[in-house]
């Protein structure tokens, strides 16, 4: 089911205009707590050479963002090539050892 945030669409653009001074010309971002997956959407089509990787521990909160992937997806395979399906991830959860892998894909 996909969940709707009113404050994703209020600081969307905020947002993008940090990440726009920000992020290094190509690569992978890590969101974490991506919640119902607007700002994966969002910044994945803003921009396109990124690799987005929304990652979430909630289970709704997995659901939606896969579900606004697979909406956005169907209009655009391009962008859909650098967006990633939700990781569940707990950025509260114990340390990871080296070599452990603290994502697991839903």
């Amino acid at each position: 089911m996909k969940l709707v945030a009113p404050a994703a669409a209020r600081n969307k653009e905020p947002i993008r205009q940090v990440l726009a001074d920000v992020l290094p010309s190509e690569g992978l971002v890590l969101e974490l707590a991506s919640g119902s997956g607007e700002h994966a959407v969002y910044m994945a089509q803003t921009f396109p050479v990124h690799t987005w990787q929304p990652s979430d521990r909630d289970a709704a909160a997995l659901a939606s963002i896969a579900a606004w992937h697979a909406e956005v997806a169907l209009a655009s395979t391009a962008s859909s090539r650098r967006r990633r399906m939700p990781s569940s991830i707990d950025p509260c959860a114990r340390a990871i050892r080296p070599g452990e892998s603290a994502i697991s894909q839903i």
